[in-house]
């Protein structure tokens, strides 16, 4: 981003960097990104020490509608006319902050798993190191703070933070920063016009020391936990979005995507030479979801585009993680396909909404060019049911031409984008919700063009998805070894090679004697089924046609179940 376009006029061609914070740096691999305490991501270089950046800026959108229908936003961007978030927790009775509580917090937490390793092992003595004494865990009971903020290892199980004893801090991946964050500064109001919602937000970015790995080598993640510390019931939690601002090297020819297969928005070179940055060998970014927000028990929707609605564990709870459902592309201009100066225009935005009213529409720049649709620009990853023209399992929809920004005829250009999660979740008051991403950096280094750099891109897109599915790197790290949230079908099942030709291979950890394994099509149909005794089997496949499956495993009480695609 280049220019400065929420709360102020614009002069063309000026240039404003975000609202600066204290901060801190994920520098362990391939990539270096700085967040800052209210967590804006502030500089992104990749490959580091190149002094080049596919991302210029990004954050959460957040917005919900009260009992009274009023709307509740936090939306940030570039905060110089004011922002939406604050450094540090919330008071559990007020769900408000003041400026001297989040002075003490305006800080982002950094710790080397190395360090949390010589710690357990005794290896420096009596000492502990201040990133480990330092370590967030606890609020300020004086302002009515959480006492359980960042995550730790209770040694002695007494619900308090005391290295002196053993405790010590729990990360994920070989590097993580830690920050904390809120939308209610007391008599300040957002940037963006909203009013609060009273969200406290705890962000753990991290990376993996996996350098043989080009895929972890090249990513970092973000694992979030919002909870709201209001007393509205936003049963209408319209959505959770993360917007961004990609320059992809020279910000000015840049093109955007969204892949709905793999569930992540992405940008990239779109006129084939990257000036004065990354040249002829192109680059792209994705921003993807790996695992989003909770769904409401019985909605009957299928949130996570598996095939099968409304899937509970073993309890009848909800286990029905959402899926991004829309993503816009929009113009760094001040018309109606331009940036968002409102609150009502960001919360349109997040819904797909542009500002005049009109909804998304496939094809060409989405504005008034076709059937409404939830997602810009999804080139050919939307083709087997059309989910972002109303399609789904049970009721496929015709396919829609290829749609990217070369068959839009599109002017490479400045370009953000913002991909939200679906409308009506429900965020009841002291409750939270969880949700993971991850920033893939691909650059392709034979100067063959725009495809060549994509297809970096999303080969490694596939290979973190299924380390996360997995939960397991090829370094031998676990992901969820820090903050504990539901525990999702993804990362009990796992299916390679997908998409599969003869064979299809399936693993998991079995609980029972036996387990049932059931296939099914794209229209709900079972088409196979057999028993098997071990976690871990391959199953013929040889007799399925080409095309979209869902393969189901019922072992007891829990069912897991996962898509696949039959080549």
């Amino acid at each position: 981003m280049r220019y400065f376009y929420v709360f102020i006029a614009i002069i063309s061609g000026t240039h404003l960097s975000p609202a600066q914070s204290p901060t801190a740096t994920i520098d362990i691999n391939n990539v270096r990104v700085t967040f800052n305490a209210v967590g804006d991501i502030v500089q992104f270089e990749a490959p580091k020490n190149s002094g080049l950046s596919p991302l210029y800026a990004a954050n959460l959108w957040i917005a919900g509608m009260d009992a009274q229908s009023q709307l509740h936003l936090a939306a940030q961007t570039y905060s110089q006319g004011g922002s939406d978030f604050f450094a540090g927790p919330l008071d559990t009775v007020t769900a408000m902050c003041t400026a001297a509580m989040s002075a003490q917090w305006n800080k982002v937490w950094k710790i080397n798993k190395t360090m949390i390793d010589s710690f357990i092992l005794g290896l420096y003595g009596t000492a502990v190191p201040p990133e480990v004494s330092a370590w967030p865990a606890h609020g300020n009971p004086v302002f009515n703070q959480s006492k359980k903020l960042a995550p730790f290892m209770d040694v002695n199980n007494d619900g308090n933070y005391t290295p002196a004893t053993g405790d010590y801090p729990l990360i994920q991946g070989d590097q993580a920063l830690y920050f904390i964050f809120n939308d209610a500064m007391q008599g300040t109001p957002h940037g963006t016009g909203g009013l609060p919602l009273g969200v406290e937000v705890h962000g753990m970015a991290y990376a993996f020391r996996c350098g043989n790995d080009s895929a972890l080598n090249n990513t970092i993640f973000v694992s979030y936990r919002l909870i709201n510390r209001s007393s509205s019931p936003y049963q209408s939690w319209s959505s959770v979005g993360v917007w961004a601002d990609h320059d992809m090297g020279y910000y000015g020819d840049d093109y955007l995507g969204f892949d709905v297969e793999r569930d992540c928005f992405y940008a990239y070179n779109g006129d084939g030479y990257d000036d004065n940055a990354y040249l002829s060998n192109l680059a792209a970014q994705a921003v993807v979801l790996l695992r989003g927000p909770l769904s409401d028990s019985a909605d009957g929707i299928d949130n996570d585009r598996d095939c099968i609605v409304d899937e509970t564990d073993s309890t009848g709870g909800p286990m029905e993680p959402v899926k991004f459902a829309r993503f816009m592309s929009y113009y760094n201009n001040f018309g109606p396909l331009g940036n968002p100066v409102s609150d009502t225009d960001y919360y349109s935005y997040m819904g797909g909404i542009w500002k005049d009213g009109t909804p998304v529409t496939y094809g060409g720049n989405g504005h008034n060019t076709g059937i409404p649709c939830s997602f810009m620009f999804p080139d050919l990853s939307d083709q087997l049911v059309s989910w972002g023209t109303g399609g789904n399992c049970q009721s496929p929809q015709p396919p829609q031409p290829q749609w990217n920004e070369v068959t839009a005829g599109s002017t490479p250009s400045d370009r953000r984008g913002i991909a939200s999660c679906k409308y009506e979740l429900s965020f009841l008051p002291n409750k939270d919700q969880h949700m993971t991403l991850a920033y893939v950096f691909g650059r392709d280094y034979t100067g063959s063009g725009i495809q060549a750099s994509l297809n970096v891109m999303n080969t490694r897109v596939d290979s973190i998805c299924s380390y996360f599915n997995a939960n397991l790197t090829p370094c031998g790290m676990m992901f969820n070894t820090a903050v504990p949230a539901y525990p999702s079908f993804s990362e009990r099942l796992s299916l390679y090679p997908n998409p599969a030709g003869q064979n299809l291979h399936l693993c998991f950890d079995m609980k029972n004697r036996e387990a049932l394994v059931q296939i099914y099509d794209i229209t709900g149909a079972l088409i196979g089924k057999s028993t098997v005794r071990a976690g871990n089997v391959p199953l013929d496949i040889s007799f399925l046609a080409a095309g979209l499956y869902v393969v189901k495993v019922i072992d007891g009480t829990l069912v897991y179940s996962k898509k696949f695609l039959k080549q």
